[in-house]
């Protein structure tokens, strides 16, 4: 059963009391035959007295699910994934530090999916037209829903009135 199933870990085999300490040491060495067969690492206690044997065993082979399944793409294999008011958040921390990073000097386009984009217009309209006050470009918001739910495409602008 333990090659079967590819048990691993601890494992305590429960084995009738024996009272000679000859027939425990009997089942001893035929578990050790029996267990010198499986390719996984093994290591073997003694026979306590009560009967008990602890072993502990390393699986050899993947967790089916890992074998049979792949990581998602659009959570990374969290089970999650980020909500449109997450992402404009992110967003909007983003564009904060790039303004800062370019001292307001030029603009941005940010491109993200439809829902992020209305989430955006809809509660940040007053930050991200502060924002826009700031810089010295157009700072525009584009659909784009080839975009996965948490992602989004930054560039930057020229100024207003120069040419890029």
């Amino acid at each position: 059963q333990l090659r079967l199933r590819d048990l691993g870990g601890l494992v305590v085999i429960d084995f009738i009391d024996m009272r000679q300490r000859s027939s425990r040491r009997k089942v001893e060495k035929a578990l050790e035959a029996v267990l010198s067969r499986d390719r996984a690492r093994i290591r073997l206690g003694r026979m306590g007295p009560f009967g008990l044997v602890v072993l502990s065993r390393q699986r050899i082979r993947q967790a089916l699910a890992r074998a049979t399944h792949e990581v998602c793409e659009a959570c990374g294999g969290t089970g999650r994934r980020r909500s449109a008011g997450g992402t404009g958040l992110r967003i909007v921390r983003e564009v904060q530090a790039r303004i800062a990073r370019s001292r307001g000097r030029g603009g941005l386009e940010i491109r993200a999916p439809a829902d992020v984009v209305i989430w955006l217009k809809k509660h940040r309209s007053q930050d991200m037209r502060a924002l826009a006050r700031t810089c010295t470009g157009p700072l525009r918001l584009e659909v784009d829903d080839q975009l996965a739910r948490d992602a989004w495409a930054m560039k930057g602008l020229p100024p207003r009135g120069e040419a890029g």
